[in-house]
């Protein structure tokens, strides 16, 4: 086993040179990381409270405003009534940012190819699955508003 100094050493390298490939690649859209994250749950799950964003993203919901009011302010975002609850408001994908998703979505799996192409697959899926396992060790970490930062 690699000394814990290495290991260290070999997960910042690699977390940085894929993030540099998904970072270079988001900006040809004029997207962070962190928008990307947002337009990409709000694609798959519809409308979300704030709160909800926040929770994904493992910060507090000022920052998750902040971000919110960019993307509303390009046209990406709008507010809607919860059906559920006439009192809440809800984050949801403008038809503008529906038709962005899937786009973006294409071209990062390509750059996630050519960035981990020549894992095999099934090294790839115990990757993940590793990197899952240390998140949901920690369900209640906050990420600071300086270390979301994305560029």
């Amino acid at each position: 086993m690699l000394p814990t100094y290495k290991s260290t050493l070999l997960q910042v390298k690699a977390q940085r040179i894929i993030r540099t490939h998904i970072v270079k690649l988001l900006s040809t859209f004029d997207l962070s990381l962190s928008e990307w994250i947002i337009l990409g749950n709000l694609h798959e799950r519809g409308g979300v409270r704030l709160a909800d964003i926040a929770n994904l993203l493992s910060v507090e919901a000022p920052l998750v405003t902040s971000l919110v009011v960019k993307l509303q302010k390009r046209g990406y975002l709008e507010h809607k009534i919860d059906p559920f609850d006439k009192r809440a408001k809800l984050i949801a994908l403008t038809k503008k940012a529906k038709t962005l998703v899937p786009k973006v979505e294409r071209e990062m799996k390509k750059e996630l190819r050519f960035a981990t192409g020549f894992i095999n697959e099934k090294e790839y899926a115990v990757y993940l699955q590793v990197l899952e396992a240390i998140v949901a060790k920690f369900p209640d970490v906050k990420v600071t508003q300086t270390s979301l930062k994305d560029s």
